[in-house]
């Protein structure tokens, strides 16, 4: 008989200790040898260590393993992974870190070997499906090495079962676990698929469904965090099936050892003290408890051995085989469900931080070819290719007639009011980030604070005009968290009275009023592309505008005032937006749509699970306007609700998840503006600013993240 030759990917104990005496024993495998990764492969297949030292005495450390697999069950010890996936080999038994399982699988079956992974068969449902998507179409067989389900103690219970002798099943239930094994052993290291679900949760969850049936779905669930670790260490699930009937299943890494199944039911129990990881070499016991207690013995089944010889028959039956593709998916779409319950139920597991805002970054590969050629020109700075690509495009999405880029928004709004030749006093709000009301000040102007609205909480128009006096140069109104302000009344006032006006747009980037882009109000707009903007190039802004005669005039003056290399006319600063931070905004802007329709899912999700909510006023969506959904904040009145802002941020902080009081403080409480000039009092910023919080919002933000949030506020 011609036996299929299989290889091994790592010298890792459970392949030593258990399945390579097992593939001795089979009639349908051969051994073909271990492969111990080479350095590039290893910082694939590790943490990846910098450290020299360290690599080589990892290297030196597998390379004494893999001597140890030659002197006890021969075969050959290949030189790197890939060396063993292009041999001659047919089957490759994979034991590598859990992180690890999908790269080199996709990779073996790429080569065309039939896959045997160890559990899990990867950290998630949607590369379990890559997977399952690949070995078909190539009409190879994978299997996961859950080896229990193969022992003989299985088929007794199956058959007492068959035979009635416990009645109807009303519940089932399993556990496993075991103690804390020490800081370095991956199964705590997040990294590389470390966690008691992915770890020893998939053995009882397999059990139960062994027995309850390809209907059984995850009900509840539970999963406790170590932060020291950043995984689940123990946890719990009820499964229920069709019928009815529950399981609850348990487990752990920081636990004394169990390793049991008990099946309840209506005229007796069964009860398998060890039923996960019975050496070859034991005795089980499966017991069937009624009114007399009746011990049934098992020797010599070898689980591993039973496990391999169902993966050949994989290979050999495309019936079984399409079998084993839809058991792996069931089996990984039960611990995605867990995940998905825990988030939902938002307190029992707190793996994952949530922060107020994260940036949207384009695919890795995608930024390196956009900055690739500047390793041949080495033109970084100085409005080059870049920095005019980026203009030409973002004139085209934000519909303006022009833009200038800089370093910042901050530099951009205090060149604007520079390049437009303001002085004495500006009307602005006090409910902003600093740099708005610090830019006027640092020009050497004074700020006049203006009361905001109530619904909206931009700029009150109403209240504008009682501030005018004979040293207002400007208006400087906010659109706040993408909020437009009355954009006709501050253009008939500004008319009136002869004013240059400044939108503050760092919240407003692709946001347009009726068909009209929201930079082509007033004299400029400044746009923040801060890396917690919906548009970004890390650190950068920009100002719009439609008279290009402020082109050169801001040209000159985000460059020291000069022009060309030896002519310096005016005073200038440096402002300069640099090609790196240019290249990055050419690849954000390519995805910004879909960015921002991911953002608006999340303000959906919000609002089905906010709304109506008393004590809670959210900010109601303006009419005829084409949002970016750049910011979320909630109004919180602790008579109605029960808690107050600071109270729920703390407790959201308490849970891993940053909101944030934005903004407060009022700019018009600046310690370092007392005595400087008159600070005007602004009743309804001062109420909002006390009692507002911004919620996590980014493109990424799952709506499983928001139920997550939204459940900890409404508990």
């Amino acid at each position: 008989m011609h036996k299929l030759r299989m290889g091994i990917l790592g010298p890792s104990a459970i392949a030593f200790n258990r399945f390579l005496p097992a593939l001795k024993k089979s009639e349908h495998f051969e051994y073909a040898g271990v492969a111990v990764a080479k350095p590039h492969e290893r910082n694939q297949s590790d943490n990846g260590s910098d450290n020299d030292h360290e690599r080589k005495t990892m290297l030196k450390r597998s390379m004494a393993k893999a001597e140890d697999f030659l002197s006890k069950y021969q075969g050959a010890i290949f030189d790197g992974y890939e060396e063993l996936l292009s041999s001659s080999i047919e089957a490759i038994y994979i034991p590598l870190p859990p992180a690890l399982h999908y790269l080199w699988a996709k990779k073996a079956l790429e080569y065309g070997k039939h896959v045997l992974l160890e559990k899990p068969f990867t950290t998630n449902l949607a590369d379990t499906k890559k997977l399952l998507k690949i070995a078909e179409q190539k009409g190879l067989a994978v299997h996961e090495n859950y080896a229990f389900c193969y022992h003989e103690q299985i088929n007794k219970i199956r058959q007492l079962i068959k035979d009635r002798e416990i009645g109807e099943i009303r519940q089932i239930r399993a556990a496993f676990g075991f103690p804390y094994r020490g800081a370095a052993d991956f199964r705590y290291d997040r990294e590389l698929g470390g966690g008691s679900l992915l770890d020893c949760g998939g053995y009882p969850i397999k059990l139960s469904t062994l027995f309850l049936g390809k209907t059984a779905q995850i009900m509840t669930a539970a999963l406790h965090s170590a932060k020291e670790h950043n995984v689940d260490v123990f946890g719990s699930a009820t499964l229920e099936n069709a019928d009815g009937i529950t399981a609850q299943v348990s487990f752990g890494m920081d636990n004394s050892y169990k390793c049991e199944l008990e099946i309840w039911g209506s005229k007796g129990r069964i009860y398998a003290p060890r039923i996960f990881t019975a050496p070859a070499d034991l005795t089980a016991a499966v017991l069937l408890k009624k009114q007399e207690e009746r011990v049934y013995e098992i020797a010599g089944s070898d689980q591993f051995l039973g496990s391999i010889e169902h993966f050949y028959h994989c290979i050999a039956d495309n019936t079984l085989r399409q079998e084993s593709y839809a058991e792996i998916e069931s089996q990984s779409r039960q611990i995605d469900d867990i995940l998905k319950v825990t988030n939902k139920a938002g307190g029992t597991m707190n793996l994952k931080s949530i922060p107020v805002v994260r940036p949207s970054m384009p695919p890795y590969e995608e930024y390196i070819s956009e900055i690739k050629d500047m390793w041949n020109s080495r033109w970084l700075t100085h409005s080059g290719p870049k920095h005019q690509a980026l203009e030409e495009k973002l004139c085209e999405y934000l519909e303006a007639d022009n833009i200038s880029l800089f370093a910042n928004g901050h530099l951009a709004l205090e060149l604007a009011i520079n390049a437009l030749g303001l002085s004495g006093e500006i009307i602005t709000t006090p409910f902003t980030f600093a740099s708005t009301t610090q830019a006027i000040v640092r020009q050497g102007l004074t700020p006049v604070f203006c009361d905001i609205n109530e619904d909206d909480y931009t700029i009150d128009v109403s209240k504008i005009e009682a501030l005018i006096t004979e040293k207002t140069s400007a208006i400087m109104p906010v659109h706040v968290y993408g909020n437009v302000c009355d954009v006709d009344t501050i253009a008939a006032l500004a008319k009136k009275y002869n004013l240059k006006v400044i939108y503050d747009a760092a919240h407003a980037f692709g946001v347009k009023v009726k068909d009209r882009a929201v930079g082509n109000f007033g004299d400029m707009s400044m746009f923040s592309f801060h890396a917690t903007k919906v548009f970004h190039t890390v650190e950068g802004g920009g100002l719009t505008f439609s008279n290009s005669k402020y082109s050169p005039v801001l040209a000159r003056l985000r460059q020291f005032g000069m022009v060309g290399p030896e002519s310096v006319p005016i005073v200038g600063t440096n402002a300069k937006m640099t090609e790196i931070h240019a290249a990055m905004g050419l690849c954000n802007l390519r995805h910004i749509n879909e960015e921002i329709a991911k953002r608006g899912r999340a303000m959906q999700r919000y609002r089905e699970l906010l709304s109506g909510v008393k004590g809670l006023r959210l900010c109601d969506p303006q009419k005829d306007i084409t949002p970016n959904y750049s910011y979320f904040p909630v109004m919180f009145n602790k008579k109605e609700f029960g808690m107050n802002r600071d109270e729920v941020a703390a407790l959201l902080e308490k849970n891993d998840i940053l909101a944030r009081k934005y903004f407060y403080p009022l700019t018009n409480d600046f310690e370092a503006y007392k005595g400087m000039f008159e600070l005007q009092k602004t009743p309804v910023a001062t109420r909002i600013a006390e009692n507002v919080l911004t919620l996590p919002l980014y493109a990424d933000l799952t709506v499983e993240d928001v139920d997550r949030i939204c459940r900890i506020i409404l508990q």
